[in-house]
């Protein structure tokens, strides 16, 4: 088949695939065609250079990779045959999201049974004002929400919760340390600036309690879950943020902390300055450098330090899932949390690991049949969702 009639042949099967009017025959024909899939023609198509194409591509696709003995092969395999397909879907130029939307179907099984779906999280959270009250964030109007003491607590026209840093160094009120939490719930995500002026942004099922007005020689928070800090600067008070048997120390950085309890170890990733971390009652400490990252198993020594690729880290601020080799039950946590289900699984859990990315913006179902191009399969039925064998 002359190259101009094989590529609207591609086309047209492309169409087919993605608006699901595709026959098995054809199903076949352009599956043969992604599988000895040679990228090499493809910028013809996009107008776009081969390092550019592949950049896009890794973007944007999901891919699997295997843990037995032939990963190497099983991944090559898969995230070019999946690749391919979805470069043909970005040629029909109907944007990114589009890798989330086709009905990807296979003669063997078929894809997810959706009896219902959840729609992602979003900026909400519950503010615990010193006196015992409660403020939903969600449904409060922006301007001042409260009058602590010396703090002036406000809701801005963006949404964040914002505090006065007039009392910054103050010390106690009174002689009193008052404090304010902060907590999200599943499907939840906040921002907060902090009386000192340092941001703060919580991931869903995440905490934070800070006092109205820090004290004179430090500046001393607790969190819970996943927070990322944009420290402000003040070589005269200490930065420390306590979580789950740590105590991260900093004077100006910025920097995130995975303290989930349900969790295996608690994370803290740096981006820019330094830190200091230690574990409570262990007298060794540790020091990270941009692009380092920190392990702790609670309870146990020693600290580990591993370099890391920060963006995964912090993707979730940006507005993403990303993986990078992630086991099933890992994702099943943060889709739980964003997305305020519960999971379950009916027979084997899979051994695969995961690398990709998704907009945290997309719908469950869409999320889902990302993970379903590496073999895994679901159905969600009210709260539930339920990993297939």
């Amino acid at each position: 088949m002359a190259a101009k009639e094989n590529q609207e042949r591609i086309w047209e099967l492309a169409r087919k695939w993605q608006d699901d009017s595709i026959t098995e025959d054809e199903r076949k024909e352009f599956n043969d065609w992604y599988k000895s899939f040679d990228d090499t023609g493809m910028p013809d198509l996009l107008g776009d250079s081969p390092e550019a194409l592949k950049e896009r591509m890794l973007r944007s696709v999901m891919k699997m990779k295997s843990n037995s003995d032939r990963a190497a092969a099983q991944t090559t395999f898969f995230s070019y045959r999946v690749a391919a397909a979805a470069i043909v879907l970005l040629c029909l130029s109907v944007g990114a999201y589009l890798f989330l939307r086709p009905s990807i179907k296979y003669s063997a099984h078929k894809i997810a049974v959706i009896k219902t779906d959840a729609s992602p999280g979003r900026n909400k959270a519950i503010l615990t004002l010193s006196n015992g009250e409660k403020i939903d964030l969600d449904q409060a109007q922006s301007g001042i929400l409260a009058r602590e003491k010396s703090a002036i607590v406000k809701k801005t026209k963006d949404g964040r919760l914002a505090y006065n840093n007039t009392a910054l160094g103050a010390g106690p009120n009174n002689g009193e340390m008052l404090y304010n939490t902060v907590t999200t719930p599943r499907a939840g995500q906040y921002q907060i600036t902090l009386p000192d002026g340092s941001d703060v942004w919580l991931n869903a099922c995440s905490s934070i309690s800070f006092p109205l007005a820090f004290g004179e020689n430090e500046r001393q928070v607790k969190i819970s879950g996943e927070v990322y800090f944009e420290v402000k600067k003040n070589k005269h008070l200490p930065f420390r943020v306590i979580s789950n048997n740590q105590i991260v120390e900093v004077l100006g950085t910025h920097f995130n902390i995975n303290a989930y309890v349900d969790e295996s170890v608690v994370t803290t990733t740096l981006l820019e300055g330094s830190v200091k971390i230690s574990q409570l009652n262990q007298p060794s400490a540790k020091f990270l450098k941009p692009g380092q990252q920190s392990i702790i198993q609670p309870g146990k020594a020693p600290i580990n330090i591993q370099q890391v690729d920060t963006e995964i880290a912090v993707a979730w601020k940006n507005g993403y899932f990303r993986f990078e080799h992630a086991d099933l039950q890992s994702l099943m946590r943060q889709f739980s949390r964003w997305y305020d289900v519960d999971v379950s699984y009916e027979g084997a859990i899979s051994d695969d690991f995961f690398e990709g990315q998704i907009p945290r913006s997309s719908k469950l179902s869409e999320a889902l049949k990302i993970l379903e191009l590496g073999d895994v399969h679901f159905k969600i039925k009210d709260k539930k969702l339920i990993v297939l064998p």
